[in-house]
C-alpha cells in the first residue's frame, strides 16, 4: 500500500454553479481568477490500495490512478476520497496519518 497526498478542494465561485463544491484533487486548488474562486485544505496522506498506481494520462501533464490498466475516477464519498471503476465498484480511501 503507497501513501498519496490528496486535496480537498472547495470551489465557491465558477463560471456554470455545477462546477461549485467540494471534491479531491491529485493537486491544490490553484489561484483565484475573476471567473473561479475556492481554496483547499493544504493536502492529506492517504493509503492507495494495493495494485492502484497514480500515473501519467493520455493528456502529457494530467495524472490520474489506474488499477491495471483501467482508469479509476477519484470522487468525494461522505466527505472522503473514494475511487470508482468502470463497474461502479468505490473503494473509499483511508487516512496514512
Amino acid at each position: 500500500m503507497k501513501p498519496v497526498r490528496l486535496y480537498k478542494t472547495t470551489c465557491t465561485k465558477a463560471y456554470q454553479i455545477s462546477e461549485q463544491g467540494v471534491g479531491f484533487s491529485l493537486s491544490p486548488f490553484g489561484k483565484n481568477t475573476d471567473v473561479i474562486e475556492g481554496f483547499d485544505d493544504g493536502g492529506k496522506l492517504y493509503v492507495l490500495p494495493d495494485g492502484v498506481d497514480v500515473c501519467e494520462m493520455s493528456v502529457p501533464g494530467d495524472i490520474g490512478f489506474f488499477g491495471g490498466d483501467t482508469h479509476l475516477e477519484l470522487i468525494s464519498k461522505f466527505g472522503r476520497p473514494a475511487l470508482v471503476n468502470a463497474d461502479g465498484t468505490e473503494i473509499i480511501l483511508k487516512d496514512a496519518e
